[in-house]
C-alpha cells in the first residue's frame, strides 16, 4: 500500500504496513524511509555515524565522573554548562526499555576543577533531567 505520509513525518511518500515501526525512545511512529541511508562521499557509501572518531591533539582525555540515572523514556532533558555536550541515543539492545540515562563527565588529566559544582538530577513529577553547572571548567565536555 503506498499513501503520502502525514507531514510531521518529514514528507515520506512511502507508507506500507510493514515498513511502519516504532521509533524506541522518542515513542513516535517512523517510516522506514525516513530512516538513516547511506551516503557516498566519492569513497563508497557509508552509514552517518559509521565515521571513525579521531581524539583531538593534545593530552590525552578520560572520564572524570560517571552517572547512571533511571528515568521515564519521555521525560526531557535540560542543560546549562559553559562547556560541551553531546548528547547521543542509547543501544535499544543493551538497554531495550530507554529507561536509563549514562552521564560522564570527560576531561584532560587535572583538569577535574569544578565538579563539585555539577548538578546531575532527575525530578520524577517533571520528567526533567538537568544537568546544570557554573564551575566547570570549559575544556571538559559532558555526554549524555
Amino acid at each position: 500500500m503506498l499513501a503520502p505520509c502525514s507531514g510531521w513525518e518529514l514528507g515520506c511518500f512511502r507508507l506500507c504496513l510493514r515498513q511502519v515501526r516504532l521509533w524506541a525512545g522518542a515513542g513516535r511512529w517512523a517510516c522506514w524511509a525516513c530512516q538513516a541511508r547511506p551516503y557516498s562521499s566519492g569513497g563508497g557509501e557509508r552509514w552517518p555515524g559509521s565515521e571513525t572518531e579521531v581524539p583531538p591533539p593534545g593530552p590525552a582525555r578520560r572520564t572524570l565522573k560517571e552517572w547512571t540515572l533511571q528515568v521515564s523514556p519521555f521525560g526531557r532533558l535540560r542543560a546549562r554548562l559553559p562547556c560541551h555536550l553531546a548528547v547521543r541515543p542509547l543501544d535499544p539492545l543493551t538497554y531495550p526499555d530507554g529507561d536509563r540515562v549514562l552521564v560522564a563527565v570527560c576531561g584532560v588529566e587535572g583538569g577535574a576543577r569544578g565538579l563539585d559544582g555539577l548538578l546531575v538530577k532527575y525530578d520524577e513529577d517533571l520528567e526533567e533531567m538537568a544537568i546544570v553547572s557554573d564551575t566547570i571548567h570549559p575544556q571538559a565536555s559532558v555526554e549524555v
